[in-house]
């Protein structure tokens, strides 16, 4: 989890959605409201699209795969039920959610479909083999972080981004994975005339399973820093290569100790090389230890 050239800060705030992003959302909570047109939009949109990302991330029938945002008008959760995967689709607004069931048992009530209102930084993920993680998602850094941190080995993460020739590129952040800490490899591919879909399989990185450059830890035996509730001192298996957290001496193989937590999310107080440093709390989550 390398940041090298990126000076990122993963901040737990939700950001609001942009202004497109919030047009969207009205316009498709209108058209669940409208199911023939509604469907007709939707159809039009995004069957291409999905079946192109199904293309992307190779995944297998029979899959379950989770889809997070999947907002008033669900046909990316519809379409991939409809191809045989067995979904959850997820959405923190709670209108929304509603809506989008709705519109689900009207046009195809036997779909195994399942819906979650909860939000994509507090989700788990890992009972699933693919993670869609729709356009208006926010704060996605956020997001992706989390359920790349929580997902199971050797499961798929998929979302979408503008692409950077597109009309829309200056309206929605266009997030490349160096910016939530993952420098592994990824594949990219344009799936409209103006989005494009990211994949990354997610994979181990620690002494106990086999490794991928730049891949984030996913085993048993390693926990996130901030995690870890012991006052046994534990050896860190990766952290990125961040100007703050390099010089502390927080590098892999390293030992740390923990001796105290500030309340109300304020910094841990850990040894490091017989140094007691205070270490902000979104450092600690982005360092894995065993």
């Amino acid at each position: 989890m390398n940041g090298a050239e990126q000076n990122f800060s993963l901040k737990q705030q939700i950001r609001p959605l942009p202004r497109i992003g919030r047009l969207t959302k009205s316009m498709e909570s209108l058209f669940s409201r409208l199911p023939g047109i509604g469907h007709l939009y939707a159809t039009r949109l995004y069957s291409s699209v999905v079946d192109s990302e199904i293309g992307l991330a190779d995944v297998q029938d029979g899959s379950r795969i989770l889809h997070v945002g999947c907002g008033a008008l669900p046909y990316t959760a519809l379409h991939l039920a409809r191809r045989g995967f067995s979904v959850t689709a997820m959405d923190s607004d709670h209108s929304a959610l509603l809506a989008a069931e709705r519109y689900v048992r009207h046009h195809s009530p036997d779909a195994d479909i399942t819906f979650e209102n909860l939000n994509g930084a507090n989700c788990d993920p890992s009972d699933y083999d693919a993670v869609w993680v729709s356009l208006n998602v926010a704060p996605k850094e956020t997001v992706l972080l989390h359920l790349l941190g929580r997902m199971r080995n050797g499961a798929k993460l998929i979302y979408r981004n503008p692409r950077s020739d597109s009309r829309i590129a200056s309206l929605y952040s266009r997030i490349i994975p160096e910016q939530f800490g993952y420098d592994g490899p990824f594949q990219a591919i344009p799936i409209d005339r103006v989005k494009e879909a990211v994949c990354i399989e997610r994979s181990c990185a620690c002494d106990y399973c086999m490794t991928l450059p730049g891949s984030l830890c996913s085993c048993e035996e390693c926990i996130l820093l901030d995690d870890h509730r012991l006052p046994t001192p534990v050896r860190v298996v990766k952290a990125p290569n961040h100007p703050v957290i390099s010089p502390l001496g927080l590098r892999p193989g390293k030992e740390v100790i923990i001796h105290c937590r500030h309340p109300f999310g304020g910094p841990l107080v850990v040894e490091v090389e017989g140094r007691r440093i205070a270490l902000a709390r979104e450092f600690a989550r982005e360092i894995y230890v065993e």
